[in-house]
């Protein structure tokens, strides 16, 4: 998929633009008018059904006993949501140092394809994570959670970047891999050498809204690598979920801080 920057007008903003590689087998070709045609009336449609949807979730106290129908969760102040408006539901954890609410971790709940409608949240995920080149040279990092790799958005040599950490055979977090942004394309998976600089950042939440600010530049050292230290206090650990819907916006709510986070989850009824 490529997303072209051209000089087009009379676009709509939010529309892209799409290649597809058709291949080699031609016997096709007489089909793609219809296609195109159709794929066309169904983007017109989807664009007419959001100008129309003027849904606009609140926020109001619940039960845990969840109407049918709804999306709710185990503690007295979760937004009502009707299940079939969601698109998504994360968890940030994170950590609070001198009154301020570091993000640290962005885990991925729930997605319409799920199955499994009553999420735990495990509190000892609650952590400082930092971003090492030795015991005593690290910096916080906020990761995000995708198929069994933690990633993060960081600065490679002066140049955005998303940064991967792999768990090793002895449970740690080594970084494995990363992947440079230059003039708007993205690399190739690599390797960090003697040399490279990152600068990581880590989010953190700012009157309800969450904002992102850089860290300390580190220098990679002979063995190339990052590793991932983490500090876990319970009394410390502030937890929030962000919700995705159909009109687009992302609605945060935090769902418990300190001894409260210890049992903390969220139920999606169908």
């Amino acid at each position: 998929m490529i997303d072209y920057d051209s000089n087009i007008t009379d676009i709509n903003p939010e529309a892209g633009r799409i290649s597809l590689d058709i291949g080699e087998n031609k016997s096709y070709l007489s089909a793609l008018p219809t296609a195109y045609t159709l794929l066309h009336e169904g983007l017109v449609f989807y664009n007419q059904m959001r100008q129309n949807d003027l849904f606009e979730p609140q926020g109001e106290l619940v039960p845990y006993d969840c109407p049918t129908g709804l999306v709710c969760a185990n503690i007295p102040n979760w937004l009502k949501l009707h299940a079939r408006d969601i698109l998504g539901v994360e968890a940030y954890f994170g950590q609070q140092h001198d009154e301020i609410e570091n993000i640290y971790l962005i885990k991925s709940l729930y997605q319409p394809t799920s199955t499994d409608l009553e999420l735990d949240i495990n509190s000892q995920e609650a952590c400082q994570y930092q971003a090492c080149i030795n015991d005593n040279n690290c910096e916080d990092i906020t990761l995000t959670e995708q198929r069994g790799q933690l990633l993060a958005d960081v600065s490679f040599n002066s140049s955005q970047a998303i940064l991967s950490f792999c768990q090793t055979a002895n449970n740690t977090w080594s970084s494995c891999g990363i992947v440079q942004q230059t003039q708007k394309n993205w690399g190739r998976d690599e390797e960090l050498f003697l040399g490279d600089t990152i600068t990581p950042n880590i989010l953190y939440m700012q009157n309800g809204q969450i904002e992102q600010r850089t860290g300390k530049m580190l220098v990679v050292n002979e063995s190339a690598v990052l590793t991932l230290k983490t500090n876990c206090e319970l009394t410390n650990a502030t937890i929030f979920a962000a919700y995705y819907g159909l009109n687009g916006q992302r609605q945060i709510e935090r769902l418990c801080v300190g001894n409260s986070c210890e049992n903390t989850g969220i139920s999606i009824k169908p």
